[in-house]
């Protein structure tokens, strides 16, 4: 801990409440009122919900802790003090027995490992979790809080991330049923027919770019796979992508994608059992799809789908089907050296620079860092995952500013060795194989299944509504009667035995709804009451669900009996326009036509759907592009500048100096984040006349105490005392804590009457501030107010009876007179 001297930091006082603190760490902060009375009036109304995990940077040298564990504690809370390993060192708190399950103190290297603890993890996942500051690290009296805070902020979002996943299956369930009305043949067909070819896959990254002319020149020689949102970049700059892969079930899947949907002809869409159905539902060409036709299949033949991204899905893909060697470009993983996360001509890339993200750093094979979201580190690591699986692959990335991946080689487009020609798949499938031979069978067996679905669901929410029924009227009874006992144990086998596939979709596909009476709780501090309200919560959870799958699926049916209608020689366009424009595929219209002729009294029908496809195709929805700009605010930008700074980042300042240069012609507001990250950035490297001038270029108007306070320092630092007097006068009026700097400067200035009258005004609102009473009486030592002098470091004995620079300089007074 550099920046605090250990014998200032190994130091404890003890407060005029008699409690003990680490002066290096909390100032005076327990000088002017206890410890508990701050506590109570800063967290009064804070840790009050139960079941909750509460985390707490710093502990302020024990004496948060101690608060806490004073405390009637929440039923079913738990609490997680991280603090700085040379502070832990120092401090020693004896923890209950009863307590060492529910109350860590421990170090931001141990926190990833108890997060993930029974419990902790419960709260992570139903997000039912608070961050806080202990005041030292709130005031950032040690700039290694900063880091700190930042680290658990980050340990969390990862956790949450993780645990997440497990509260986002019901948009994939939701999606999987929609499109189970036209995921009619499924990916396996195309396993294991390219042994000995070459694939390369084309993502959305900004070194795409770079390889657009060498893609064009060698495109017949190996097989193209496009992710979605670049299909249609590709066609226009001629480059025709064998496969285009999309998974994604949110609509912004569509708002990235829907410039390929005027290219039905130019490729096999190959697409996920859950990705969107404005894609899907509207998809022209021909198509495959990936993972169970059904969410409650438990037989699994078909390729699945792998994520967090549609990368990892296309690398599967390609393993799946035998390529021996697989090429990537644009899967960089990371923001380029400007700062942009996709390949110009996208939404993200129009936008500029990812300002206010914060990220991690990762390699690339250039040797650069580069910074790159959660979600892509994810990615990364499940791309390392799959191909430690599959090494048999060659696998090789053309671009050197791609995060580095092991398994993943890079090689320069020029030295990569391609077949002399590829075999179109075209060549290798029949039409047939790649089109439902029969979708009027197909749809009748669909409908079949769903049917079966639908009476099971309907079966499962009538005996869990008995249950829950049974649970309610012994809500208040002490203790459950052996009738409603044998009738839960009956339940339950039924549910088992008769129901078991739907009964886990169910389960997986309500995990919010049945973890929402999960506690981290241990089983013996449940209470009689408390049991038979889960009971209650879990079967009325049960019948919730079932009965809302039972609504998906009846949706599910008429959507089929839809498409049934459409295979019709005789079907009316009027009819089937009203399920398209519920389900907002007015694409379909063009599905249709292939097949039938539109009649003379359709026609205004049919052109109505297919302007308001083409509004579909060629309007980004505002709410995409709202979500997009919300990551760089001026405030997210402050914040990540404000880490760097306390990171001593200086990489990460450059890139931010260079991002915010890049987009000041068109976002001229960002002019005073540029020059503070431009000072930050030359303060660094060592260069206090240039970070002076940076903060300079500021705005009066904007300049706040941030960088005044850095002025102040530039100017102390380079002599330069007129400029640190009248940048500290005006830091005095935002901030008392500024006024002991301030005399100091007039006091150098040779203003010293000033100087004491400022001294004076502080020790006034102050009076327990020792270090400033030995400042002011060395000061009037030093000019000879011998009297005001010996006043001074008496205030100082009276404060620290031991304090030997009092008793040194009364000894020298005395001396001297």
């Amino acid at each position: 801990m550099q920046s605090t001297p250990s014998a200032m930091l190994n130091t404890f006082a003890v407060s005029r409440f008699n409690e003990t603190y680490l002066p290096a760490i909390n100032r005076q902060m327990f000088e002017q009122f206890d410890s508990a009375s701050q506590y109570r009036n800063k967290f009064a109304k804070q840790l009050t919900a139960e079941d909750t995990l509460y985390i707490f940077t710093g502990m302020d040298s024990g004496l948060l802790a101690n608060y806490i564990l004073s405390m009637e504690l929440p039923a079913g809370s738990r609490f997680i003090f991280v603090e700085l390993p040379e502070v832990l060192s120092l401090l020693n708190i004896d923890l209950p027995d009863s307590l060492k399950c529910k109350l860590w103190i421990t170090s931001e290297a141990e926190l990833p490992e108890i997060l993930k603890q029974a419990g902790n993890d419960i709260c992570i996942a139903k997000g039912q979790y608070r961050h806080y500051h202990s005041m030292a690290a709130a005031a950032e009296t040690l700039p290694e809080y900063i880091l700190l805070k930042s680290a658990i902020a980050q340990a969390l979002d990862h956790e949450r991330f993780n645990q997440g996943v497990n509260y986002n299956q019901k948009e994939f369930v939701q999606r999987q049923l929609e499109n189970v009305c036209d995921n009619h043949s499924p990916a396996e067909i195309l396993q294991g027919h390219f042994e000995g070819e070459t694939a390369i896959i084309v993502a959305g990254g900004p070194s795409m770019d770079l390889q657009l002319d060498w893609l064009k020149a060698n495109q017949q020689r190996m097989t193209i796979f496009a992710v979605s949102r670049i299909a249609a970049k590709l066609i226009n700059h001629g480059i025709k992508p064998d496969i285009v892969v999309t998974v994604d079930p949110q609509a912004f899947s569509f708002d990235v994608s829907r410039e390929m949907m005027q290219y039905p002809e130019n490729f096999l869409l190959v697409h996920s059992y859950h990705a969107h159905p404005w894609i899907v539902g509207q998809w022209a060409g021909e198509n495959l799809y990936l993972g169970d036709r059904f969410p409650w299949q438990t037989h699994h033949s078909n390729i699945i789908t792998k994520g967090p991204t549609v990368t990892n899905s296309s690398l599967l893909l390609a393993i799946e089907m035998g390529f021996s060697q697989i090429l990537f470009t644009g899967m960089d993983l990371c923001y380029s050296r400007h700062g942009v996360s996709h390949a110009s001509g996208t939404q993200e890339a129009k936008l500029g620079p990812s300002l206010g993200h914060m990220c991690e750093w990762v390699e690339t094979y250039s040797g650069y860092l580069a910074e790159t979201p959660l979600q892509l580190l994810h990615a990364r690591q499940a791309i390392e995952d799959e191909i430690a699986a599959h090494p048999q692959h060659e696998y090789i990335n053309l671009s050197e500013d791609a995060a580095r991946i092991a398994g993943i080689g890079f090689c320069s487009r020029e030295n990569i060795k391609l077949p002399q020609r590829k075999k179109p798949l075209s060549e290798r499938f029949s039409s047939s194989n790649l089109k439902q031979v029969n979708k009027k069978a197909d749809l009748k067996l669909c409908f079949q299944q769903l049917e079966q679905a639908k009476q099971k669901l309907t079966r499962i929410e009538n005996l869990t509504h008995k249950a829950f029924k049974a649970c309610q009227a012994e809500i208040n009874s002490k203790a459950p009667s052996n009738k409603l006992l044998k009738q839960l144990q009956t339940t339950e086998a039924k549910l088992n035995k008769d129901f078991g596939d739907m009964a886990q979709l169910i389960k997986f596909y309500g995990y919010r709804e049945f973890s929402a009476f999960l506690t981290a709780r241990s089983s013996d501090e449940w209470t009689q009451t408390q049991m038979q309200q889960m009971n209650l919560d879990y079967y009325q959870a049960y019948c919730v669900i079932a009965k809302h799958l039972g609504g998906l699926v009846d949706s599910a049916l008429t959507r089929v009996k839809s498409r049934q209608e459409e295979l019709s020689p005789d079907a009316k366009l009027e009819s089937l326009a009203k399920q398209w424009q519920q389900d907002n595929t007015p694409g379909r219209v063009h599905i249709w036509r292939q097949n039938h002729q539109i009649q003379p009294q359709e026609q205004t029908l049919a052109d109505e759907l297919d302007k308001n496809f083409h509004r579909m195709l060629t309007t980004a929805r505002q709410v995409y592009r709202d979500v997009l700009a919300d990551s760089n605010t001026q405030d997210r930008i402050f914040d990540k500048i404000m880490l760097f700074k306390s990171q001593r980042h200086q990489h990460g300042l450059q890139q931010m100096v260079n991002n915010l240069e890049f987009v000041l012609p068109e976002k001229p507001e960002l002019k005073r984040l540029y020059w503070l990250a431009k000072a930050n950035l030359e303060v660094l490297k060592q260069a206090p006349e240039q970070a002076l001038h940076a903060l300079q270029q500021i705005d009066q108007q904007q300049t706040t105490e941030t960088e005044l306070r850095m002025i102040s320092v530039l100017a102390l630092q380079l002599n330069m005392l007129p400029l640190a007097e009248t940048t500290l006068a005006e830091l005095s009026h935002l901030n008392d804590s500024f006024l002991p700097q301030y005399a100091h400067v007039l006091r150098l200035g040779g203003k010293g009457q000033q100087a004491l009258e400022t001294y004076l005004d502080y020790l006034g609102k102050y009076p327990q501030d020792l270090q400033v009473w030995l400042k002011l009486a060395q000061f009037m030592q030093a000019v000879q107010q011998d009297e005001a002098a010996v006043t001074a470091f008496h205030k100082v004995l009276e404060l620290d009876p031991d304090n030997l620079s009092a008793k040194q300089g009364l000894t020298e007074l005395q001396n001297r007179n």
